[in-house]
């Protein structure tokens, strides 16, 4: 089954090393049969003193945002605009979603 060795500079919060843990194994997922818990990720960490690229020292970036988090706040903001006539579109595209997801299983 699938093992993925990371290295990865210090400084990521378990949050953010869960996410990426999960995205790594939804990736392979995508390529290889196999279910979640045979794909195995190990995530080696390195003090930013350990690691030089072009001659310097690096420091790790901030992680990105977690995507659902930002369309969830979308959504919640745009509501009021998008409802119209006592029909909500947000809830009609939900709707959407689970008939689309309740097609493809």
């Amino acid at each position: 089954m699938p093992v993925l060795k990371i290295h990865l500079l210090e400084g990521y919060s378990d949050a953010d090393k869960i996410r990426l843990c999960e995205g790594l194994t939804d990736a392979v997922r995508l390529v290889v049969p196999a279910p979640p818990e045979a794909v195995t990720v190990m995530i080696h960490e390195m003090r930013a003193a350990d690691y030089m690229r072009g001659r310097q020292m690096r420091t790790p970036a901030p992680a990105r945002p977690d995507p659902s988090g930002i369309v969830k706040q979308f959504l919640k903001c745009a509501q009021p605009i998008i409802c119209e006539g006592g029909k909500c579109a947000r809830r009609h595209l939900h709707g959407l979603i689970q008939a689309g997801l309740s097609n493809n299983s």
